[in-house]
């Protein structure tokens, strides 16, 4: 009786051991492809940021907002630039507004992009 009893026992123990792998292996599963579903998500908004993905320019004439929110640096006037060069090859974007909230900056940087300005409205109101 007691041969039988350690047996029932070791038998108990072996079971809970196992559930307790299994459930270890459960957990595992579920990091795994909870990562999966991270990095899908991080891929996907890399995809949009860039441009290849989901991203498309109004089909119909639009006014283009730029808002200025930084201060004024010679870096951040060459990346406005930038984009109101590429704007400036757009047929669909008619005209520019531009909605200035900056805390101020370099007056020499803000002297170059008024001389820009007024270049650039030559082409594009």
């Amino acid at each position: 009786m007691d041969n039988l009893y350690s047996e029932s026992e070791k038998l108990k123990a072996e079971l809970k051991v196992f559930k307790i792998k299994a459930t270890k292996e459960k957990f595992i599963l579920f990091g795994v492809i909870l990562l999966l579903l991270v990095e899908l998500v991080f891929v996907i908004n890399v995809l949009k940021k860039s441009g290849l993905f989901g991203e498309s320019k109004p089909t119909n004439p639009y006014v283009a907002v730029i808002n200025f929110n930084k201060e004024i640096t010679v870096d951040y006037i060459n990346q406005i630039e930038s984009k109101m060069e590429s704007l400036k090859e757009d047929k669909d974007a008619k005209e520019v507004l531009i909605i200035f909230n900056t805390p101020g900056g370099s007056p020499s940087a803000s002297d170059e992009f008024n001389a820009y300005l007024k270049d650039y409205t030559k082409t594009k109101k």
